[in-house]
């Protein structure tokens, strides 16, 4: 499930039932499930007007942890709906009903007519750089 409020993505939450022993304990049963839920801020203590997403940049894997695969292909295509109107700056994620939260900082630079060139994903263990084009 995907919730937007006034063009931008706030919340997402999946989850995922499988045939198999997703939990490892050796039995298939109801307990056999996965989810996830995401939040999503586009404002912060030190950005506190939204970021245009003049791009159109929606990058379902990397801000709302939505793995798509090969679906990344559909959405550059136009088949998946808008992109946000705003840039995401930082996403809250809960996984599969753990009780902590984990933060994701997205950082990024604009060129001078104000598309994305750079985007920059951090959280407490890693980072990493998407570059963009235009």
């Amino acid at each position: 499930n995907i919730t937007y409020k006034d063009g931008d993505v706030v919340k997402a939450s999946t989850r995922y039932v499988a045939s198999g022993d997703l939990n490892g304990d050796g039995i298939i049963d109801s307990n056999d499930e996965w989810e996830y839920s995401a939040a999503i801020d586009y404002t912060t203590d030190n950005i506190t007007a939204p970021i245009e997403n003049k791009g159109c940049l929606m990058l379902f894997d990397e801000i709302l942890d939505v793995d798509m695969d090969e679906m990344i292909y559909a959405y550059y295509g136009g088949m998946l709906g808008k992109a946000t109107k705003h840039l995401p700056l930082v996403g809250h994620y809960t996984y599969n009903g753990e009780d902590s939260v984990s933060d994701m900082y997205f950082t990024w630079t604009l060129n001078s007519d104000s598309y994305p060139t750079e985007l920059v994903v951090k959280d407490q263990w890693d980072e990493y750089r998407c570059t963009f084009t235009w």
